[in-house]
């Protein structure tokens, strides 16, 4: 085998860092010789590390993902809210809470912009011109709720 031949030079230590550009040159003009379920088969049956690499919408139908549920939406959260992701990260001893649906756009601007030593007059006067957003008082500038 034509392939096999090839990589035998990078079996020893020390021989891949000076001609890693020459391997992946191999693997480029070998890769597309199979399918990737074919590789992966070939590759795991050698106990080598490997997996498809996925586009972002091969996510959203991936058996497994839906099997354990990882896109679910949590209850109490907007109907536009389609998916969620999981916490991707565990700490021990720290309990773990459940996410929290989001605030409407606004909610916290009068608050931190009143943390900035804003005046009310001031807010309002950015909120009219569209400057910021208000969950309470409508942008008058485009005539809609922010």
């Amino acid at each position: 085998m034509r392939l096999k031949a090839q990589l035998q030079q990078y079996a020893r230590v020390g021989s891949l860092d000076p001609r890693i550009d020459d391997l992946y040159a191999i693997m480029a003009d070998a890769l597309p010789t199979r399918a990737t379920v074919d590789w992966i088969a070939a590759l795991s049956k050698r106990d080598v590390p490997c997996s498809e690499v996925n586009l972002l919408h091969d996510l959203l139908v991936d058996p497994h993902l839906n099997d354990v549920g990882f896109f679910d939406v949590d209850e109490g959260f907007p109907a536009d809210i389609l998916r969620m992701l999981p916490q991707p990260v565990e700490f021990g001893g720290i309990e773990r809470s459940a996410d929290r649906a989001p605030a409407a756009v606004g909610a916290d601007t009068r608050a931190v912009l009143r943390g900035c030593d804003l005046s009310e007059q001031e807010i309002d006067d950015l909120v009219a011109a569209g400057a910021a957003a208000d969950a309470v008082k409508p942008n008058t500038r485009s005539g809609a709720a922010a």
